[in-house]
């Protein structure tokens, strides 16, 4: 676990020198047999390749699932975003995907996720709708709805 927080903090120094995307959200979960109704989640997103309106990077994100001893899990996924810029702000498409542990990190418990969406940016603001799909150990199905609020630095 020291490993771990280690490694998200120097992440988080080093991109002090560069630019990204902090946010939060409210994860609506539709599916009918789930005892999970919403959970909350923060996410910090780190490019590593900007080119014409594209970006590729990686993901960190805290998540706040409620499923019997674990409470907090942990995502390190890749994403990819297509930027278009409009009157009034850009309209940007994006995809993430990659793996979901709890707090208590174990190799047997790993799951994974696969995320798709929108975001709107408002000069440095943002707000996001998508869909998400998680599947945590235990053969554990999940699919939400976020919503996401953020600022781009």
């Amino acid at each position: 676990m020291r490993k771990l927080l280690f490694f998200i903090s120097l992440v988080l120094f080093v991109s002090f020198a560069f630019s990204f995307d902090i946010y939060g959200g409210y994860n609506y979960v539709f599916t009918p047999e789930s005892t999970i109704n919403s959970f909350f989640d923060a996410s910090f997103d780190f490019p590593l390749n900007t080119n014409n309106g594209t970006q590729f990077g990686f993901s960190l994100s805290l998540l706040t699932i409620n499923k019997d001893e674990d409470n907090f899990f942990f995502s390190l996924m890749t994403y990819g975003k297509y930027d278009t810029p409009t009157s009034s702000g850009i309209f940007s498409v994006f995809g993430k995907g990659g793996a979901i542990f709890p707090a208590n990190f174990q190799f047997s418990s790993i799951g994974y996720a696969i995320f798709a969406g929108i975001r709107y940016y408002f000069q440095k603001f943002f707000v996001g709708f998508s869909y998400e799909v998680i599947y945590l150990y235990d053969n554990i199905k999940i699919d939400a709805i976020p919503v996401q609020f953020g600022y781009s630095f």
